[in-house]
């Protein structure tokens, strides 16, 4: 058998980065309202979006020295929530070009705004963000079903959705969007529908989650007092199938667990973490992941706003943790992130 007569997902990815690239991630955790299946760090709580902007930066003067980056510079940036669209688009501009000045961006740089479907309006907030520099939208769409959208405690209905999508390829940025599917009871036909009407939009990019049951959420406790059931594992795997059968028939490879892409629209940003790849996470409960010669240091910022901003902004860096992987778990590391991708392990790096 060749690999071309292999199904798609089969088939090896090179992937569009490596382990010696550099990436940042941006944590900006205020939200409009909490869903009830997150377990993100994000907070329904005044802000300002100035102060927010001097502490990440802040922050930023502290922990650059340890982050090792390629003469050519990053290879991606990545504005994650919370809802970074809610941040002002001149703050978040700040942000990355102290990034630029800092680390330099590489040619092709990958500079992700996660975006919630309600907030973009007219697409003015869009077209704002890609004058900052912005070149890719995630936006979180879950489902395009009114009454899926409601259950999941979302903002939008379906035509805002479209509208938003729409609006993001309208400024020639790439788009992702995110679907989440096996609901309570969902008919393979309902979660397809949302998949059909991702497709009609021509995304370069879907990410399509089954709902899962964290710790600490309000489906959580709706389920530990009996009325909220979940969907078994069974018929989820089922639909898993299903979502990636249709997708992969309109040249969406499936690279990673929940992740698609069309041909060349991989995430760099995320393949960053299926490879090794070092980050530094900046922001509220941000994570990040740096190598060094003997291992790794993986940290995870305070995620209270307030005591992770009076931090940052007295010149300290207010951790959750922070620990050393030695070589051993550095390798352990490696081997838990390439088996979620298409990418798998590379033998001779890893001898």
């Amino acid at each position: 058998m060749t690999p071309s007569d292999l199904p798609v997902s089969a088939v090896r990815d090179l992937p569009p980065l490596s382990p010696g690239d550099a990436s940042v991630y941006v944590h900006f955790p205020y939200c409009s309202s909490k869903c009830p299946y997150c377990d993100f760090n994000s907070h329904v709580v005044a802000h300002d979006d100035v102060v927010y902007a001097d502490a990440v930066l802040s922050e930023l003067d502290r922990r650059s020295p340890r982050l090792r980056v390629p003469a050519g510079g990053l290879a991606s940036v990545y504005f994650g929530g919370g809802t970074p669209s809610r941040w002002h688009p001149e703050q978040l501009g700040r942000v990355l070009r102290a990034l630029a000045d800092r680390f330099g961006l590489r040619e092709g740089v990958e500079i992700t705004v996660e975006a919630n479907p309600e907030d973009v309006g007219d697409g003015a907030l869009f077209a704002a963000l890609r004058d900052q520099g912005v070149n890719r939208f995630s936006l979180g769409v879950q489902s395009f079903l009114d009454d899926e959208l409601a259950a999941l405690g979302r903002m939008h209905d379906g035509d805002r959705a479209r509208a938003a999508v729409r609006a993001a390829r309208a400024t020639g940025a790439r788009v992702s969007l995110d679907l989440i599917y096996g609901l309570p009871e969902q008919p393979a036909h309902r979660a397809l529908a949302s998949v059909e009407a991702a497709l009609a939009l021509e995304p370069d990019h879907i990410s399509a989650y089954t709902l899962t049951i964290e710790p600490d959420t309000v489906l959580a406790r709706r389920v530990r007092l009996g009325t909220f059931r979940p969907m078994p594992d069974e018929q989820q795997a089922d639909l898993i199938e299903a979502v990636t059968h249709r997708l992969e028939a309109e040249g969406y490879r499936r690279y990673e667990v929940s992740s698609y892409a069309r041909e060349g629209r991989i995430s760099i940003h995320n393949t960053g973490y299926w490879v090794g790849g070092a980050y530094l996470g900046l922001g509220a409960g941000a994570h990040g992941y740096l190598p060094h010669a003997a291992g790794a240091v993986r940290y995870e910022n305070e995620r209270l706003p307030q005591r992770y901003q009076d931090a940052a902004l007295a010149g300290a860096l207010e951790t959750r943790f922070e620990e050393e992987r030695g070589r051993r778990g550095q390798i352990e590391d490696r081997a838990l992130v390439a088996l979620r991708s298409a990418f798998g392990v590379d033998a001779d790096a890893w001898a």
